[in-house]
């Protein structure tokens, strides 16, 4: 088994409790005032679960593609994580430009005030980003749009998974494999998403390269995550189980085959001790070559386990995950086993 050798102290958010407050935060794309239906909708599906949430004004802000200038989004996370009535921050939904506000938050102010912070895609940048400079838990978890917001409601699956993290059930998590999952589109613009999603049998997680290991979990959307390496930004891979995803153009074959090389070009392959490879349900085979043989390529000279298929990033269902916090990755066989061997918050 190859441990961890990097075992930072933590800075764990208080857990969601019954009435927690959560604030809706709007980073990149100004996806609130495009879809305010879906906004209603996740607001209403985490209120039903006991929460009571807030939609500050700032969350419509529309500045050309973006939700607001940069120093305008940073002024409002800054405000919304200062704010000891908020409990937690859930971000609407990613874009592309998350990481303009970077350099302009205050991280010794993040860290005396620790809230649970929860995105994925290109929130990927602010949940890397706080992480690297506070030592912070951050969450890649459902957003508001695009998983809360979902007809008629969000999937159990996605739901429990956020649950099991945020709300402290349990110090021991072992992740399985949902029954079903899906990658229908339905196009919000046109209204297409008046109806549930078609649901398909989920194969479950698959084995690439066996082996046993110990170490936190880091990762996020691979593109994202490239922009990050060589910035103050981007946390220390060493050791470290690493989880990466991809969605639309950045899914072609040849564009995530070249993003996979970056990573091991920069030598982070060199440093990790696992590597959890999510579904990227567009990254379709491209002239008889599918995305098991990019990693298998890409990886070849790591002798690390490497598990396929994950149910993570822009996938549904979806699960949530800490970032800092340790995992057992096993791949034995045919059997992949995620399990998180401490508690995500305090």
């Amino acid at each position: 088994m190859k441990q961890n050798k990097y075992m930072s102290i933590l800075l764990r958010p208080p857990s969601f409790k019954m009435g927690s407050n959560l604030a809706v935060f709007s980073p990149s794309s100004p996806g609130n005032a495009l879809f305010p239906h879906r906004l209603k909708r996740g607001v209403t599906a985490l209120e039903s679960l006991g929460f009571q949430v807030q939609v500050p004004e700032f969350a419509f802000k529309q500045y050309g593609y973006t939700a607001g200038t940069a120093e305008e989004r940073a002024n409002e996370l800054m405000r919304l994580f200062e704010d000891d009535t908020v409990d937690g921050i859930i971000c609407s939904i990613g874009g592309f430009n998350s990481s303009d506000i970077l350099p302009l938050l205050d991280y010794s102010i993040i860290s005396k005030h620790p809230k649970i912070f929860a995105g994925y895609s290109d929130v990927t940048a602010l949940l890397l980003g706080i992480y690297a400079q506070t030592n912070l838990v951050t969450f890649h978890a459902p957003a508001i749009l695009p998983e809360w917001g979902d007809y008629p409601e969000p999937l159990a699956y996605t739901v429990r998974s956020f649950r099991d993290l945020t709300e402290a059930r349990s110090n021991f998590v072992k992740y399985q494999p949902p029954n079903e999952w899906t990658n229908e589109f339905l196009d919000w613009h046109k209204g297409e998403d008046n109806r549930p999603k078609n649901m398909y049998q989920n194969l479950g997680w698959k084995v690439l390269k066996e082996g046993v290991t110990v170490g936190c979990l880091i990762g996020g959307n691979i593109e994202t995550l490239n922009f990050l390496v060589g910035t103050p930004y981007c946390p220390d891979f060493s050791g470290s189980v690493l989880f990466l995803e991809a969605t639309d153009a950045e899914a072609y074959l040849p564009r995530l085959h070249r993003a996979l090389t970056h990573l091991c070009l920069c030598g982070v392959f060199d440093k990790i001790s696992g590597l959890l490879v999510g579904k990227c349900p567009d990254a379709h085979p491209v002239s008889g070559i599918d995305l098991e043989t990019v990693i298998s390529v890409v990886t070849k000279c790591f002798n690390i386990p490497i598990a396929l298929n994950i149910d993570l990033g822009h996938t549904n269902p979806m699960l949530t995950l800490p970032i800092g916090i340790q995992v057992k990755l096993s791949c034995i066989g045919t059997s992949v086993s995620l399990e998180l061997l401490e508690s995500a918050v305090s």
